[in-house]
């Protein structure tokens, strides 16, 4: 089974996170990676806006941050954020092996 490791390139990305049911969630949030660890802190500057059903589908691999972007998803991002969230987040569709 693999493990998510920080991006291979170091750098952060400033986010504006929408999410109306759980308002411990909305707000600015800063993604960086530190140390080999990816860590997520409340603050910054957000230079992007993305809403927390699209930050699920970018984490889950189900949707890549470039697709986001292209469809409107991910608002204001520059390409050094999409670069930077696309390895942070680059794990493959996802996938089960159970049938049922």
């Amino acid at each position: 089974m693999g493990v998510r490791r920080a991006p291979p390139i170091p750098g952060e990305v400033h986010l504006r996170i929408h999410d109306p049911l759980f308002a411990a969630n909305d707000g600015s949030w800063v993604l960086r990676s530190a140390d080999g660890h990816l860590v997520a802190e409340q603050g910054g500057r957000p230079t992007a806006d993305i809403a927390i059903t699209d930050l699920a589908a970018m984490y889950t691999g189900f949707h890549p941050p470039a697709g986001l972007a292209a469809a409107g998803r991910l608002g204001r991002a520059t390409d050094d954020d999409i670069v930077w969230l696309g390895h942070a987040f680059g794990c493959g569709e996802p996938t089960m092996v159970d049938f049922f």
